[in-house]
């Protein structure tokens, strides 16, 4: 319930800060890969990540909301093991939710960011065998918190890289395990302002 408030507490800043502030809306869409974090790490692989955000950025902050997905798969000893079994497997992440980015000075054209952001995470773990098939989905909550750079190539568009850490508060009973809650990711893509600020 905690959770939930605090979502509508940020969307709600994303959504009547614009008219208070003077600033600009910021669009991002990023592409990269997305590493398992802990023993998840052991039997799984990088997989490849896309995303994307709007935002609304004052002088010093960002407030927005964001989406991405992700897909894992099995690393090559997990799935020779597998192999041997006529057995697959995949793991999905689709995020969803909201951020709030701290915007540093910018050095020429250069500008770093720190930024912590509430979602909700879309899990999904496929198993596929000749003896058996599990296709498990379900909703959690969660959170990420991510630094980068951005590199103004123009005055209202440039590029930019972050890495972010995600972790999902899973449930027991549905992923009983619990080793794959959580992930880095790397990222790199393209921005651009829209507005007054520049």
């Amino acid at each position: 319930m905690v959770r939930r408030m605090l979502l509508v507490a940020l969307v709600a800043i994303a959504v009547i800060a614009p008219p208070a502030m003077a600033g600009s809306w910021l669009i991002q869409g990023n592409a990269g890969r997305g590493v398992p974090a802990g023993e998840g790490g052991d039997f799984l692989k990088s997989g490849p990540l896309i995303g994307g955000s709007v935002g609304y950025m004052g002088t010093s902050f960002e407030f927005g909301v964001d989406v991405s997905w992700l897909t894992i798969s099995p690393n090559d000893e997990y799935k020779a093991a597998l192999g041997a079994l006529g057995a697959d497997a995949e793991l999905r992440f689709l995020e969803y939710g909201v951020h709030a980015r701290f915007m540093g000075p910018t050095n020429g054209k250069l500008s770093p960011f720190l930024g912590v952001g509430l979602a909700r995470y879309n899990v999904r773990d496929k198993y596929e065998s000749p003896t058996l098939d599990e296709d498990r989905s379900s909703t959690f909550p969660g959170a990420h918190a991510d630094a980068g750079i951005n590199y103004w190539v123009g005055r209202s568009w440039g590029i930019g890289i972050t890495g972010a850490y995600h972790a999902t508060f899973l449930d027991d009973d549905t992923f009983p395990t619990r080793v794959n809650s959580s992930f880095y990711a790397v990222t790199g893509g393209l921005l651009f302002k829209l507005g007054s600020s520049g």
